[in-house]
C-alpha cells in the first residue's frame, strides 16, 4: 500500500487507501500533534485500561479506526487534554468509550479512544 505525507506550513495532511486496507501506524510526531494512528487497532504504550470516573482529568492520545472521529486532520490535532463528563468504559483492551470535553469547551463522545490519566 502506497503511504504519502506532504507538509504544507507546519500541519501534516495525511493522504492513505485506509478503505482499501492501508496501514500505517505513527507513534509521536508524526502527524504534526504528536497523535498516532493505530488502524490495526494496537494499543499505544502508557495508555489506561480502565475505567475513568466523571470529573477525571484525562489526555486523548489516540484514537482507534472504528471511532467516528478517526481522521488525519482530527488525529493531527491529538493529544487533546480534558475532563471525563461522565463515566468512561473499557470496551476493547485500552480502547475506552464515553463523554469528554476538551480544555477548549469542545464536546466529545468517543467510542473507542486511548487515553492517559495524571
Amino acid at each position: 500500500m502506497a503511504r504519502m505525507f506532504w507538509m504544507m506550513g507546519g500541519a501534516a495532511v495525511l493522504a492513505i487507501g485506509l478503505a482499501c486496507g492501508g496501514d500505517i501506524t505513527t507513534t509521536s510526531g508524526g502527524l504534526g500533534g504528536g497523535g498516532a494512528l493505530s488502524t490495526d487497532g494496537s494499543c499505544p504504550a502508557g495508555t489506561t485500561t480502565s475505567t475513568i470516573s466523571n470529573g477525571s482529568r484525562a489526555t486523548l492520545v489516540a484514537l482507534h479506526p472504528d471511532d467516528a472521529y478517526f481522521d488525519a486532520t482530527f488525529n493531527a490535532s491529538l493529544p487533546i487534554s480534558g475532563v471525563v463528563t461522565g463515566e468512561m468504559t473499557p470496551n476493547d483492551g485500552c480502547w475506552i468509550g464515553g463523554p469528554f470535553e476538551g480544555d477548549d469547551g469542545t464536546t466529545y463522545y468517543f467510542y473507542k479512544g486511548a487515553f492517559t490519566t495524571p
